[in-house]
């Protein structure tokens, strides 16, 4: 059986100093995920100003969906963050590689997994 997860990572730099900015933002998507349902994992990490991203799909189908709708948050969440070393992991399909390649992701591809 072939493997369908895709992941991705990302760095979150906070613009600025506004941490309780970030807090309501990260709510929001939070709050916006448990609606939608895309994600298998969704989770947000901080270190001082800096945060981390970690989402976890079924299949590239479900995070194109997310994508999509994300395009809703999008420019509070680039006014909030700087995104930083993007990564996609899996077998994304080459349609959500070339949305997401002007943001700066880099792909890796499975080549083993449990």
């Amino acid at each position: 059986m072939t493997d369908t997860t895709v992941s991705m990572t990302a760095i979150l730099e906070l613009r600025g100093t506004d941490t309780n900015k970030a807090a309501l933002l990260i709510a929001k998507l939070v709050a916006n995920q448990r609606i939608t349902q895309n994600a298998t994992i969704y989770e947000y990490y901080k270190d001082g100003l800096n945060y981390y991203l970690y989402e976890r799909y079924a299949h590239s189908d479900d995070w194109a969906a997310h994508f999509e709708d994300f395009g809703n948050f999008a420019d509070e969440f680039l006014s909030v963050f700087n995104l930083v070393q993007p990564k996609g992991f899996g077998p994304v399909s080459d349609d959500l590689k070339n949305a997401l390649l002007p943001m700066g992701f880099q792909f890796y591809e499975t080549i083993g997994s449990i």
